[in-house]
């Protein structure tokens, strides 16, 4: 003011002293408003110590600003990189937690565990929020598929196992165990264990059975007397399969496709209960799960008729070396294919056939051709 030698230059500089006061005002104003901006922003998003880095960070950037508007642009940046890091850490948390759930709940093999563990340390590389959950879901896939494999490895052991223990005795099936039970350690897929089971149980019944459907012949009855005598529903059928000669007796070979089986079958959830029978009546067991599964799916399937299911227990090796009665055999399969106790008359029929020298295979085929054990099998929705 003392250096003004003009009346005019008064009024200038006052403005300009008024101009320059209003707007370094403005700018501490903006600068202390920045300030609490930033506290907020620090109370309101920092929530992890990588966050409080970048709060640091832009936050010391503050003495360096020298426009009002920058103030702005450094507290959006700010927030915005902060809002980011948090949304990615609180994603990377919920992963860990994912990742102990994943482990609780699917892993149950040291083996998974292996894969657990090279998916989880890839956890610390992931950038992007959306690749958790792709890690994740990878994760649980492969772990999944490779206890379902385990699984079906355990079962088959299991299956083994009771195999071993129905065939502790028979030296034979052993070894075709041990032949199946020493390809399990190359089975690289999951339904081929079950295969593999069923295979061995197959090759079990067809060594252990000393009759097929193929020996199964109807005797036919000596005279037309007798062949109308009327001793009871499954004699009328059996005699009925095969031409009657005059003061003979004959064998006819069954058409096991004819007569019985002219329905398409729709099976019931009880036709594991023929299977359960089969092994109670002829074995004087319960069925071991691969048993009874390979038999039941036969039955099911249609690969297999009832009468061909049921001729493989009651000729079976098993069964043989028990050296029933003819009346315990006769017993067996009243119950075996008709699911019922012998009546008086058919009972006493049948054994006198036996005790006459009749052999069990036509007598067998006495009840598997007959109408009552059609009828049976088509209640259980199978072929008889």
């Amino acid at each position: 003011l003392k250096n003004i030698r003009s009346i005019e230059d008064f009024d200038s500089l006052l403005t300009e002293c008024v101009n320059e006061i209003i707007e370094c005002e403005k700018f501490l104003v903006a600068y202390e408003k920045a300030e609490e901006d930033f506290i907020y922003v620090y109370n309101t998003y920092v929530k992890h110590e990588e966050s409080n880095q970048i709060f640091n960070s832009y936050y010391s950037e503050l003495k360096n600003i020298r426009s009002i508007e920058d103030f702005d642009s450094l507290l959006t940046e700010c927030v915005n990189e902060i809002i980011e890091c948090e949304e990615f850490l609180v994603a990377y948390e919920k992963a860990e937690e994912d990742f102990v759930y994943v482990y609780e709940t699917f892993v149950k093999h040291e083996e998974s565990k292996e894969i657990f563990n090279i998916y989880y340390s890839e956890l610390k590389n992931i950038r992007s929020i959306e690749d958790f959950n792709t890690l994740i879901n990878e994760c649980v896939d492969e772990i999944n598929k490779y206890e379902e494999f385990l699984d079906a490895y355990d079962k088959a052991e299991d299956d083994f196992a009771s195999l071993y223990q129905n065939y502790a005795s028979n030296e034979s099936a052993k070894k075709i165990i041990d032949t199946y039970y020493n390809e399990l350690q190359s089975i690289g897929r999951t339904e081929d264990f079950e295969s593999l089971v069923d295979a061995c149980c197959s090759e079990l019944l067809q060594v252990s059975g000393s009759v097929s459907m193929e020996d199964v012949v109807i005797p036919v009855r000596a005279t037309e007397e007798n062949s109308n005598a009327d001793v009871n529903e499954t004699k009328e059928t059996f005699v009925a399969a095969a031409e009657i000669e005059d003061e003979t007796e004959t064998e006819a070979v069954v058409d096991t496709t004819a007569d019985n089986n002219d329905v398409e079958p729709t099976y019931t959830a009880d036709v594991g209960g023929f299977v359960t029978r089969c092994y109670n009546v002829a074995l004087n067991r319960e069925p071991e799960q691969a048993g009874y599964d390979y038999w039941t799916e036969l039955l099911i399937g249609g690969q297999k008729h009832g009468g061909e299911v049921g001729l493989g227990f009651i000729f079976s090796e098993e069964y043989t070396n028990k050296n029933t009665s003819n009346e315990q055999f006769v017993t067996d399969l009243y119950t075996m294919f008709f699911g019922r106790e012998a009546d008086v008359e058919g009972f006493n029929y049948w054994v006198g056939k036996l005790n006459a020298g009749e052999e069990r295979v036509s007598i067998f085929a006495g009840f598997v051709f007959s109408e009552e054990f059609a009828n049976l099998c088509q209640a259980y929705g199978i072929y008889a």
